[in-house]
């Protein structure tokens, strides 16, 4: 299932925009590696390293792909695919432990809905502690009427595209065209997640939460995807710049 919303995020390129934010932290900051969090497949990152490398010439950016459910098949398809840039960090390790041991400017897509309030200011507040920058995205909205439609069309969007889909896999293909449950368990997982999203208020409440962290600059907000067609939220955290 990971597979295709990684698939999702390659060739949709519903993460254009993030890019730029990201490379704002790069500039800012000493740091030249980005630690993803909460990966899965991870091989989107290799197109997002590509084009943040675009905006930061001359800087030897390092990608490390974390998550608490390792994805053995993805580090050898990036093994395979030979970019050095990119790394998947052995270790079963979860977003918080990832933000405590790790450094580097930590990023999470996709996966902001999997945490709930609570969870999600305990890692801003890791991160604020550590002195980890971070930029958390997410395309999920809670707008079921406008969503329901492209909803129901995912079965067919993964009929029509999994022989692409990589990691490649015949045991995928089975569960795909035979036993269609992969289809059913996408479009499942995406209502779900739309239930459990954040609104632009709600990370914005979040954010006041974090006033004690003096030397931390927040910001959250949301960006326009796939013309128009979905919006992807954010928040972004950083120490400030020291008079």
């Amino acid at each position: 299932m990971t597979n295709f919303l990684n698939f999702f995020a390659i060739y949709s390129d519903v993460y254009r925009q993030a890019v730029p934010l990201v490379g704002n932290l790069l500039r800012q900051s000493r740091e030249n590696t980005i630690v993803d969090l909460c990966s899965g497949n991870g091989l989107y990152m290799l197109q997002f390293l590509k084009s943040l490398k675009e905006l930061a010439p001359g800087r030897d950016v390092q990608v490390l792909l974390t998550d608490r459910y390792p994805s053995r098949s993805s580090a050898q398809e990036i093994t395979r695919l030979k970019n050095g840039n990119v790394g998947y960090f052995p270790d079963p390790i979860d977003a918080a432990d990832a933000l405590r041991r790790l450094p580097g400017i930590h990023v999470m897509f996709s996966a902001m809905h999997h945490f709930d309030e609570e969870e999600l200011k305990t890692l801003l507040q890791t991160a604020a502690a550590n002195g980890r920058p971070v930029a958390f995205f997410d395309y999920s909205r809670r707008n079921l009427s406008a969503d329901v439609l492209p909803l129901l069309l995912v079965p067919l969007l993964i009929f029509l595209t999994a022989p692409l889909i990589r990691p490649f896999s015949w045991h995928q293909l089975f569960f795909i065209y035979i036993i269609p449950a992969i289809p059913f368990l996408v479009m499942v997982d995406g209502f779900i997640s739309r239930l459990r999203s954040y609104n632009c208020l709600e990370l914005s409440e979040i954010i006041k939460t974090l006033d004690s962290f003096q030397d931390y600059h927040w910001e959250s907000g949301k960006f326009n995807s796939l013309m128009g067609l979905c919006s992807v939220r954010y928040i972004i955290g950083s120490q400030k710049k020291r008079e």
